[in-house]
């Protein structure tokens, strides 16, 4: 076996461990040259060899195989961090869906008739939990209560404008109704 055919054979069997090969050889021609790299030469030194020269190119050979060592080294680390990260994630996915859950079954009735006033809450999360909640309950037979709660830390005023505005709007308005619906985006607005 030559060095090419044991410089082959190794980078088969090792893939997960990197082995520096400095070919040494009497042939230096470019085509040789290219033939040991394509075979998993890393370097090439044509005979007769100057010391210093492979010191020199064992030293390189040497703060690249350290290089390569830090880099698995903090390729685990990252990786470690990564697996601490997903599982805070799953976590906190599932408390985010449990309160979706809760916020959504908060609103029991969305759509009602108040005498002659018919009311629709439209719900729809911007993510797992939206900031506000907002609905409407009946105080007695002639009075409506509203609700809005904002947990995102809007201007609490300007989230009631929401409920406010189109009560002085005229019927033909798109502000007259919660849920009008946009033809263009087919998404509902207040």
């Amino acid at each position: 076996m030559n060095g090419l055919d044991l410089c082959y054979t190794l980078r088969q069997i090792t893939p997960d461990r990197y082995i520096y090969f400095i070919l040494l050889t009497s042939r230096s021609t470019k085509a040789e040259m290219l033939h040991a790299f394509q075979h998993g030469a890393d370097d090439f030194l044509s005979k007769p060899i100057a010391a210093i020269e492979l010191h020199a190119r064992v030293t390189a050979a040497a703060r690249l195989l350290d290089t390569q060592r830090k880099l698995k080294v903090k390729n685990r680390q990252v990786k470690a961090a990564l697996r601490k990260t997903q599982a805070l994630n799953n976590a906190m996915d599932k408390d985010l869906i449990a309160a979706q859950q809760l916020q959504t079954a908060l609103i029991h009735d969305r759509h009602r008739s108040f005498g002659r006033f018919d009311f629709t809450a439209l719900v729809e999360n911007a993510g797992r939990v939206g900031g506000d909640l907002a609905g409407f309950f009946a105080i007695g037979a002639t009075h409506i209560g509203f609700y809005n709660a904002d947990v995102s830390g809007h201007d609490i005023g300007t989230a009631g404008l929401n409920l406010r505005a189109p009560l002085f709007c005229p019927s033909w308005s798109p502000l007259s109704n919660f849920t009008r619906k946009r033809e263009h985006v087919a998404q509902y607005w207040p």
